[in-house]
């Protein structure tokens, strides 16, 4: 049976700093293991997540929540068993955003989140099926045109 997970802010501040992946590391990245998670800027939502590996290994992360409030997902047992993850409460959840030169198009990586075990701080990448989140999911939506009435 799978844990629902549920993403809801989880005050990352206080979080371990070194979070470790098990197995192996973010796709495209599968052998760095080893990252810190620091805060990108109070004023806002976003984290830091660097290799201690590869200092050229680095991403803007977030916590889902400020995205899409019920943002949800079952996490299968394989995963739940080597993350010792058996309750929501246990996890926290990140996703990786993508920032092209123009900021208003960044987008948030929904159907691929980060799961981290919040008291021991391993994690796993799991890719949610396609028709449950998109791969990128617009920050900043695009404001409605005004129709010129005729």
């Amino acid at each position: 049976m799978s844990t629902q997970i549920e993403a809801n802010s989880q005050n990352l501040e206080k979080q371990a700093q070194e979070l470790r992946f098990l197995g192996q590391g973010l796709l495209g990245f599968e052998h760095l293991l080893t990252y810190s998670l620091s805060v990108y800027d109070p004023q806002t939502p976003f984290y830091w997540l660097r290799s201690q590996e590869d200092e050229n290994a680095a991403f803007i992360v977030m916590e889902p929540c400020y995205l899409v409030s019920d943002y949800a997902f079952d996490l299968p047992d394989d995963f739940a068993t080597e993350l010792a993850i058996s309750h929501s409460e246990d996890a926290f959840v990140l996703v990786i955003l993508r920032i092209p030169d123009n900021m208003q198009e960044m987008t948030a990586n929904l159907a691929g989140p980060l799961i981290f075990n919040r008291h021991t701080g391993y994690g796993k990448q799991l890719v949610l099926e396609a028709a449950d989140y998109p791969l990128r999911f617009p920050l900043f939506p695009a404001e409605p045109t005004e129709v010129e009435s005729v």
